[in-house]
């Protein structure tokens, strides 16, 4: 029998196509609008200041 030249093919198979996936977006309410801040305000007296009492 004659003998047949073996020949190798070597190809690039292209890559499987990625899955779709599902993007679930979940969305926060907004928060409420920040409350201003209060302000006290309160008249020192001048003077002579009281004993404050020291705690040990």
């Amino acid at each position: 029998p004659s003998s047949v030249a073996s020949q190798t093919v070597i190809r690039r198979l292209a890559a499987l196509p990625v899955p779709p996936r599902s993007v679930i977006i979940e969305r926060l309410p907004p928060l409420p609008p920040r409350p201003r801040d209060i302000i006290i305000e309160r008249w020192i007296p001048y003077g002579a200041q009281g004993k404050r009492r020291t705690l040990v």
